[in-house]
Parts: structure tokens; sequence; C-alpha cells
């Protein structure tokens, strides 16, 4: 299992933030993600070529992604940032 750890993860401006650091050439894995924040942004799971909506929270995204790099997160462009995003996954 991969997980954020024991600080939830922030954005700071329109960069990408990795939550989950996941080596990772297409294996799937079954993800978690937990925004506890208010505010709606993206996530990635190939290492920023590809984002999905992460809606504001509290809300949770679950699935099983096949992972092909880093774990992102990203606000909305020049919007607010990101906070209280927590992330795990298990490989399978």
């Amino acid at each position: 299992m991969v997980s954020s750890g024991t600080t939830a993860k922030a954005t700071d401006g329109n960069d990408a933030v990795t939550l989950l650091p996941i080596s990772s050439n297409g294996q799937e894995w079954d993800l978690t993600i937990l925004n506890e924040g208010s505010v709606a942004g993206y996530f990635s799971v190939d290492a920023g070529t590809t984002w999905l909506r992460l809606p504001a929270g509290p809300a949770s995204i679950t699935g099983r992604y096949t992972i092909t790099g880093d774990v992102q997160i990203k606000r909305i462009e020049d919007g607010t940032d990101l906070a209280g995003v927590w992330g795990w996954a298990d490989a399978k």
C-alpha cells in the first residue's frame, strides 16, 4: 500500500502536487482519494498527462485505475488552492 501519509496534501499555485509517489508502468491499483477541503480540482494517474475531476469536499474518489506515474492533484487554473486531500492505493 502507498499512502499520502499523516499530513494532508495541498496545492500552492497552479503547479501540480504529488499525492502518491507511485512508480508504475501500467499496473492496476485500487485508488482512493479523499478531499476534505471545500474546493474542487483535478487528479491524474499518469503523472499529469491526463486530468480527471476531483469534486469539492467532503468527497471521495474510489476505483481501480491503471497507474503509469505519480498520482497528482492540482487546483483549477488560477482558482483557490486545494487543501485537506488524502490518498492511498493498493497494487493489484
